[in-house]
């Protein structure tokens, strides 16, 4: 499955909607992927973070499945500073969760799948 295919609650997650660092800057959606983190506030999800001519930007990618999320997560390290409009188009294999240490061993770590609640990284309050 091709990075950009996967959806939460229907939608693509890829690519973000990205804000930008600064609120005066003018995002720009060709850049490099620079950073990516996993933020544990009410549920999990993945900060990532880009770097464009006009400044960096950043986005939120929510998953159903807690071990997707930890999949995408290892499979975007392993591609810092590729191009975001690249990064849509790599296969990740949902399938092999013991490469990156999913699965099983993961599910202490699932606290609430049903995402009913969402830290917005814009107002800095729950929405």
């Amino acid at each position: 499955m091709r990075i950009r295919d996967l959806a939460w609650r229907g939608d693509v997650v890829w690519p973000p909607e990205w804000w930008p660092a600064e609120p005066d800057f003018i995002i720009s959606k060709n850049g490099v992927l620079k950073k990516v983190s996993i933020q544990d506030i009410e549920n999990r999800y993945l900060q990532v973070e880009i770097e464009t001519a006009k400044g960096p930007s950043w986005g939120v990618i929510l998953l159903e499945d807690p071990d997707h999320l930890e999949i995408l997560y290892q499979k975007l390290k392993e591609n810092l500073y590729r191009p975001v409009t690249e990064i849509g188009d790599l296969e990740m294999d949902l399938k092999s969760l013991q490469k990156y240490g999913a699965g099983p061993r993961a599910a202490g770590r699932r606290r609430d799948r049903s995402y009913q609640r969402f830290w917005s990284p814009q107002s800095g309050a729950q929405s």
